[in-house]
């Protein structure tokens, strides 16, 4: 669009029916072409899938939700004009063609560079995501080796378990990506390996260099993951020295690889390195066996033991600190000379108030742990913490106080209480909960009702 047109959109009827824009029909229009290439990509038709992946980026409707996304996710003051002619003037430009300078200055919109560089952005990152979600839904259907990134970490565990009891394979390999600092050409050549057409194997690229730079993603984190697992599956050399296909898993930062050879899995460490180390970021794996004898692994902040036929989940050491860390921030504070002080205008009920949201939010996290000693074992420690932080709190020694005023009794089971409010037991949590029922991790909303998502 020219400099021209733009000083001349004063059309009121345009700006008018931007204003009365029915976003639930742009959301519909876009489901049905995501349905289509999910579909599509189940089925290999590469080049079927890149024409309505095409069709996103050309689509003024869509065009116009990604827009709209942006400015509600950033909470950004744009007047009508200003928006629609972001929407009819967007144009995708490949990372190194970029110049949004003399793009900006041709706009004559009133509207800062700065800001108008961070929208651009983001509103191209918004539509790649568009087209990227559904082709890596498809990617991690059953019989292939991915979570999708909308399923719940406990599902993903859950899933895994599964995994390992029908599959038990004898050793485990986990490993998770620790930095994204790598560069924009070693990046490149590995992205170029998955089975993408040449422009949406551009647009990748433009995605991974705008979005990890600034908020990384889940889909980021899985295209990443899921190259690598992509990879080291179709190396023919690998399957042989397994004595047959090994069990590849990723999810976000995190994969897994199960196998039956202690070689293979041995070979597999140092590919990965060595794999890592020309991409420009690390990781730590480690190998766990033999599935015979047993072993214990971490995976997203879980505590898997595996000894046969046994297989316990139990919340990791690393996510216990987590939540003690949680409850001292919420009841010291650091003096000037960095030392842990208790605060004093915070009353044991609103206290309470404040603790039982963290609880509540970290069993719903480690609600499918098969071991209820260990949720004991977290209550006596946090009545313990409160306790320690009303003696801080006052000084001095505060038994008798403390058991007349602050201990209630209900059913049994003493009970740190004031007035109406109880901190609530983990354990208690864990015994009455409901039969939980995960997300089956190879369902996708593109074949099935959106219900089964809600």
């Amino acid at each position: 669009m020219s400099k021209k047109f733009f000083n001349k959109l004063t059309n009121q009827k345009l700006i008018s029916a931007w204003k009365k824009k029915s976003w639930k029909k742009e959301e519909k229009f876009l489901f049905n072409l995501q349905k289509n290439i999910y579909r599509l990509a189940l089925r290999g038709q590469l080049e079927e899938m890149t024409y309505y992946q095409k069709i996103i980026f050309c689509s003024i409707s869509t065009k116009s939700l990604a827009v709209n996304k942006v400015i509600q996710e950033y909470n950004l003051k744009i007047s009508s004009i200003i928006q629609l002619k972001l929407v009819l003037s967007l144009r995708i430009y490949s990372y190194k063609q970029l110049n949004l300078y003399s793009y900006w200055k041709n706009l004559n919109i009133n509207l800062s560079y700065k800001d108008f560089g961070f929208i651009y952005k983001q509103i191209i990152v918004k539509l790649i995501f568009f087209i990227l979600k559904p082709q890596w839904e498809a990617y991690t259907e059953i019989n292939n080796f991915n979570f999708q990134d909308n399923i719940y970490d406990r599902d993903a565990v859950l899933n895994l378990s599964r995994i390992i009891r029908y599959r038990p394979f004898k050793y485990f390999l986990n490993g998770k990506i620790k930095k994204n600092d790598y560069n924009y050409n070693n990046h490149k050549n590995f992205i170029y390996k998955l089975n993408n057409s040449n422009i949406i194997k551009n647009i990748i690229n433009f995605y991974l260099n705008i979005n990890i730079a600034r908020n990384n993603s889940e889909l980021t984190d899985n295209i990443l993951t899921y190259g690598i697992v992509w990879s080291l599956d179709t190396n023919p050399f690998l399957s042989k020295l397994n004595n047959g296909p090994a069990y590849y898993i990723n999810y976000g930062k995190s994969f897994c690889i199960l196998c039956n050879n202690k070689d293979s899995a041995l070979l597999l460490i140092k590919i990965i390195r060595r794999t890592f180390l020309v991409l420009g970021f690390s990781c730590d794996i480690n190998m766990y066996g033999n599935y015979d004898k047993g072993f214990k692994f971490i995976f997203l902040k879980y505590l898997i033991s595996i000894k046969k036929p046994y297989l316990h989940i139990t919340s990791s050491q690393e996510a216990r600190s987590q939540l003690l860390h949680q409850l001292r921030a919420l009841l010291y504070k650091k003096d000037f000379l960095g030392r842990n002080r208790a605060l004093t205008h915070i009353t044991l009920q609103n206290a309470i108030l404040k603790i039982n949201v963290i609880l509540i939010h970290w069993f719903n996290y480690f609600k499918i742990c098969t071991l209820a000693d260990d949720f004991l074992l977290m209550d006596k420690i946090i009545d313990n913490s409160i306790y320690r932080w009303q003696i801080k709190k006052y000084k001095r020694n505060i038994t008798i106080t403390w058991k007349r005023q602050c201990l209630i009794y209900i059913n049994n089971r003493k009970r740190i209480g004031s007035k109406r409010n109880v901190v609530k037991l983990l354990f208690l949590e864990y015994i009455n909960r409901n039969k939980y029922f995960p997300l089956v991790f190879y369902r996708s909303i593109y074949d099935l009702d959106k219900v089964y998502w809600k």
